[in-house]
Parts: C-alpha cells; structure tokens; sequence
C-alpha cells in the first residue's frame, strides 16, 4: 500500500511541479493551483518527505511546490502546511539529529524559502506573527544562517557582509526571490524620504518624489 501511495503522489507531485513552474513563468501567479494541496495531502507529502531517507527528485519537486505554497501568500495553504503538517518543526527537529544526513540540502533550501520570504512581508500578517513566537525556530536561525553562508563559500568570520545571503543578494535571486530591498528596509527609506520632504523646499520635493517613484518601479520589476 505504501508503495502505491509513494508512486501516486510522486507522478502527482511530477504533473503539479510541471504546472506550477509553467504558470509562474507565463504569469507569474503563485496562487494558481495551491488549493489542491489540503491538510491531509499536506501531512503525507511531509511524511513522505521524511521517510524518503536518500535524497532524491522527490526532495527536489517538495522544495519547489514548498516555495510557491509559500509564496502564495495562502493563509489557509501556509497554516497547513505548519500547523496541521508541522513540516517546520520535523525539518529542523530532523536536522539537529542529523545534520549530514542526503536530504538535509533540501531541508535547508526549504528553512531559507521560509526566512527569505518572511523578510518580504509585513509584522501583522500570519507567517510573521506565527514564526516570531517560534520558539524552535528562532533557535534554528543562527545555524540556518551559518550553513548557508559556508554553502556560499563565504567566511563566517571574515564576511564582509552580513546580509550576503538576505533579500537582495545573488544568494536570494538564486532561490527565486526577485526583491531588491526587505520589508523592514523598504519602511525606513519610505520613513526618510518623508522626513525630509517635511523640511524640504518644494523644488526639492519633486525631485525627492520622482526618485521615490523610481525605486517603487525597479521593486515592482
């Protein structure tokens, strides 16, 4: 029976990885087909994904449906995904335990989708809010920062920069994060450039917004 299950939802995680990254990239939608995914789906494909103990194309296509269920910005999606299936939880729990083991790559693809994604979004939305009482996961981040960089080949110590694997760095584009600047860095230059219109003379000003409007263009390219 398992072995019936595994084949019916690796050819369905094969037909839905196909269409997901197909309409991504004709219309860049990433709501288009995240309802399929349900609690009960959710919960064996996490299962799955941890019984799987050789990484293999089955990890690969998770990690990819993973990050536009993310993505998508689906309440509903994303509370099944770590409420009811507690695919978080598992990953990092499975992770501490064995850090070496084939498919620990894809759990931390999967940990950094979420980070990276969590840094586009605003405090009062449910990702944000759920993972800053995550206490699990807030202990996970230093590590998860530091397995990174070194998959980078970049110096933990040495680093000259500390936001190398952050919204905005090749390391983000790499995962298909596109955003130029985080949520919290796109509020404090809104917060500046209003401060200083406050106290800026009206030539000055229109200046000011003109280049305001540049930048809210090159973010929504």
């Amino acid at each position: 029976m398992y072995v019936h299950f595994y084949s019916k939802v690796t050819s369905f995680l094969l037909v839905s990885g196909f269409i997901f990254n197909f309409s991504f990239q004709t219309i860049g939608e990433y709501h288009i087909l995240v309802d399929l995914f349900d609690s009960y789906l959710w919960k064996k494909l996490t299962e799955m994904f941890f019984q799987t103990t050789e990484g293999n194309m089955y990890h690969g296509l998770l990690c990819r449906l993973f990050f536009f269920a993310i993505r998508s910005n689906n309440e509903k999606v994303q509370k099944q995904i770590f409420i009811h299936s507690k695919f978080l939880d598992k990953a990092i729990n499975t992770y501490w335990i064995d850090p070496k083991s084939s498919y620990c790559g894809a759990i931390l693809k999967c940990c950094n989708v979420v980070r990276l994604h969590v840094d586009t979004l605003p405090p009062n939305v449910f990702l944000t809010s759920y993972l800053q009482n995550h206490i699990l996961w807030l202990s996970f981040l230093p590590r998860l920062r530091r397995e990174s960089i070194k998959q980078c080949n970049f110096s933990v110590s040495d680093n000259d920069d500390p936001h190398s694997i952050d919204i905005g760095s090749i390391f983000a584009q790499s995962m298909g994060f596109t955003e130029k600047v985080s949520y919290a860095s796109m509020q404090k230059l809104m917060q500046g450039v209003k401060e200083e219109t406050e106290t800026t003379p009206k030539p000055k000003l229109d200046e000011i917004k003109e280049e305001l409007n540049e930048v809210n263009e090159e973010l929504t390219e």
